[in-house]
């Protein structure tokens, strides 16, 4: 972002001083970014654009997120069978580590979210037992099925929620992350298609780990 920055800054003849009187940001802390020793948050980057009238991802350095698949909002969708469609896409905020997109499909939880928009989740996901009632998740479970739904947990079973479809009944969830953010159908920018060599050892790891699901 430093360069960034500094450029955008100049172009329109502001001071730091200037800049961080009117943004509300300490000016240590403005050189702070300027340097790169600090990067800001997404609130900081949102109000730094705002004052230099740019959009926030004109601030931000490249940052690539590699979509691994398809999630279900209506549609089912097997890890297994969606793997040739992996790319990588440029995300307009900054992402944590460990991060990676799911396409939508489907419509069932329409207005949330449309077909094609890409949900950033924690690779990794979240323990099953911290999912609050009613939270909204990307889930994935034991039979291999991704949603993205809102969760219930109902009789030690989990019940999986749209906003326009009939639910999903006494599922057992394997895998759950909230969703960090979206990147809608009409902003995605994709980069480049990951060759074809990982996205075969990522199908073969999904298909390992739904197996050993199976057997337990």
């Amino acid at each position: 972002m430093k360069a960034k920055l500094k450029a955008a800054r100049d172009a329109i003849g502001l001071t730091q001083e200037q800049l961080a009187d009117d943004v509300g940001i300490s000016v240590s802390q403005i050189s702070r970014f300027e340097s790169g020793e600090r990067e800001p948050r997404v609130g900081e980057i949102a109000a730094i654009a705002k004052r230099l009238r740019i959009r926030p991802s004109a601030l931000i350095e490249d940052v690539i997120v590699s979509v691994v698949g398809r999630i279900g909002a209506g549609a089912e969708v097997i890890p297994l069978e969606d793997q040739s469609d992996i790319y990588q896409v440029e995300a307009p905020v900054p992402i944590s580590p460990g991060m990676v997109g799911f396409e939508v499909e489907g419509e069932s939880m329409w207005p949330r979210y449309d077909k094609g928009d890409i949900l950033i989740c924690s690779a990794d996901g979240m323990p099953i037992e911290t999912l609050s009632q009613d939270a909204e998740a990307a889930v994935q479970l034991i039979d291999g099925r991704r949603f993205i739904k809102r969760v219930r947990r109902e009789n030690g079973a989990w019940r999986l929620e749209s906003h326009n479809a009939r639910p999903i009944e006494d599922v057992k969830i394997v895998w759950a992350s909230r969703v960090a953010h979206v990147i809608r159908a009409d902003e995605v920018r994709r980069v480049e298609r990951i060759v074809e060599r990982a996205a075969t050892a990522l199908r073969k790891s999904k298909r390992t780990t739904v197996l050993k699901l199976r057997k337990s």
